[in-house]
């Protein structure tokens, strides 16, 4: 049977199947060619490591496209998004559902081929929830790295647009700033101010600006600096995950 997905028929030659008509199926954006997903590092280590058992991991067809092994499909659907990963597994496990049928003329032969099929069906099952599950264990990895990669197209950011940068209410980014032992509260009006190490090593800016209205006072600023932000993201994404475990040991 041929893999299928949105209605668009994967070629498959050699046990290797064409990466450009996963391409179509996944709707063909800019962003996502093949010829993209394979400049990336990690795509490039992991045809390598595929490639060390003497596995063929990809070949290049004049005028049909560039074809990978089902493992590199995966991989190429996961690096697009969620969404089609999950339909490249419901399309292998329906593929790997529907076996040829059998010689009913040879009772022993016919026995065997239903039993293989079984067995492939039960591996296909199992490999999709394991596929699955660590789609959902990514999910806060993932979505992490979309507003890191969205906050950090700012040169600087504030305490309250890192705040929004990492979906964090900012009465809990603030404790969790003073927990770390990033900022303390100064003066009379309980003012936030980061450590002198911190503005050392780079990882916040200070500064002076001047009101825009008319009276123009002068006041003290502090932000995040790109490696700065970059830190303390990576600080929250671990004690977001380190909850999450905790939850899911409770339940």
């Amino acid at each position: 049977m041929n893999l299928v997905i949105t209605d668009i028929s994967v070629r498959e030659a050699d046990g290797l199947f064409c990466l450009n008509d996963l391409h179509r199926a996944s709707g063909g954006a800019n962003k996502d060619r093949p010829s993209l997903w394979l400049e990336n590092q990690q795509a490039q280590k992991l045809v390598a490591e595929i490639e060390k058992a003497g596995i063929p991991a990809i070949q290049s067809k004049q005028g049909l496209g560039t074809f990978v092994c089902e493992d590199l499909v995966y991989a190429y659907a996961m690096w697009i998004s969620a969404a089609f990963h999950l339909k490249v597994i419901r399309a292998y496990r329906e593929r790997h559902s529907v076996p040829a049928l059998p010689n009913f003329a040879d009772p022993v032969s016919a026995a065997r081929a239903w039993a293989d099929a079984t067995e492939r069906e039960h591996k296909a099952r199992v490999l999709a929830q394991q596929q699955a599950s660590e789609l959902e264990a990514q999910k806060p990895a993932v979505e992490f790295v979309e507003r890191y990669t969205s906050a950090s197209k700012h040169d600087c950011l504030n305490f309250r647009d890192a705040a929004k940068a990492l979906h964090a209410s900012e009465p809990e980014f603030k404790q969790f700033l003073m927990d770390l032992g990033v900022v303390f509260l100064a003066g009379k009006r309980q003012r936030m101010e980061p450590y002198k190490t911190y503005i050392e090593t780079g990882r916040v800016e200070v500064g002076v600006g001047v009101t825009e209205d008319e009276r123009q006072y002068a006041f003290k600023y502090w932000k995040f600096t790109t490696k700065g932000f970059e830190w303390i993201a990576g600080k929250w994404m671990a004690r977001q995950l380190a909850e999450r475990d905790a939850r899911c040991a409770e339940a």
